[in-house]
């Protein structure tokens, strides 16, 4: 049985784009290329790490990377 997990309950680390560009596997100009029309949306990168909020509006409108695990926050406990 597969357990389906709602988009919305799921909390986003803070990411830089090395590690989005490696979780959707994709090189830095494709990267940019698929973020370019939500720039607006996103706000600015600063400290270089882009926010759980803009994480979730960068997967909302990509869809969910290959490699999720490196973009969700698990506790440890």
């Amino acid at each position: 049985m597969t357990k389906i997990i709602n988009n919305n309950n799921k909390r986003y680390k803070a990411v830089s784009k090395t590690v989005l560009q490696q979780s959707y596997q994709c090189s830095p100009y494709t990267f940019r290329q698929w973020t370019k029309k939500i720039n607006s949306r996103l706000g600015a990168y600063q400290g270089g790490l882009y926010t759980p909020k803009q994480v979730k509006i960068i997967v909302s409108h990509l869809g969910e990377p290959p490699l999720i695990e490196d973009v969700v926050y698990k506790p440890k406990f």
